[in-house]
C-alpha cells in the first residue's frame, strides 16, 4: 500500500488499502488519517467512508460512524457490506429495527455472506426469536462448515435451548 501511495499520491484507493492494513494491525489513529486522506481525494468513494466509519465505531463514536456508513450506502446502494456494517452500527446504538432492515438488505444483495447471516442470527437470538436464529445458524453452517462452525453451532445450540435469559447481548466486531 505504501509503494502504491508513492506512485500515485492523488489516487484514493492506495490510501484506503493502507488504512485497512493499519486498522487490521490495531493502529486506529493512523488508519483514520489514511481514510481521511482518501476522502479528501475522492469524497464519493464508499470504501473510504466504510473504513473511516470502522475507526469511529471502534472509538465508540457510534452516531458519527452511522453517518459514514450511511454515506457509503447512499453512494453505493448495492454494496452489501455497507448495509451490513450500517446495520451493525444501528444495533450497537440500540436501533434494532433499523439494524434488521439494513442487515436484511445486505442479505438480499449477498445471500451467501455468512457474516450477514450470523449477524442477523445474533440479533434474533438476543430477541429470543429462536426459530429465526436457528434457521440463520443452519444456513451459516451450510455456507461455512469450518470457518464459522463453532460460533454458529454455539449460537444454534443456544437458540434451541429453552430459557436463554442469561445470554448477554453480543457486540459486533467489524472484521470479517
Amino acid at each position: 500500500a505504501k509503494k502504491s501511495i508513492e506512485l500515485g499520491q492523488n489516487v484514493p484507493e492506495p490510501w484506503v488499502s493502507l488504512g485497512e492494513v493499519q486498522y487490521t494491525l490495531g493502529n486506529v489513529k493512523a488508519s483514520q488519517i489514511s481514510f481521511d486522506k482518501a476522502l479528501s481525494i475522492d469524497s464519493d468513494l464508499a470504501e473510504a467512508h466504510i473504513g473511516k466509519a470502522k475507526t469511529l465505531i471502534s472509538k465508540f463514536y457510534n452516531e458519527e460512524a452511522i453517518d459514514e456508513f450511511l454515506s457509503a450506502v447512499l453512494l453505493d446502494p448495492n454494496y452489501a457490506r455497507a448495509h451490513l456494517y450500517l446495520g451493525q452500527a444501528f444495533y450497537q446504538s440500540n436501533q434494532t429495527e433499523k439494524a434488521i432492515t439494513e442487515i436484511t438488505e445486505a442479505r438480499r444483495l449477498d445471500p451467501k455472506d455468512p457474516l450477514v447471516l450470523n449477524s442477523l442470527s445474533i440479533i434474533y437470538d438476543v430477541a429470543h426469536e429462536y426459530a429465526m436464529a436457528l434457521e440463520l445458524d443452519e444456513k451459516t453452517i451450510e455456507l461455512t462448515p469450518n470457518l464459522l462452525e463453532s460460533g454458529a453451532r454455539q449460537s444454534r445450540n443456544l437458540s434451541v435451548a429453552s430459557g436463554n435469559l442469561g445470554i448477554e447481548p453480543l457486540r459486533f466486531g467489524l472484521t470479517d
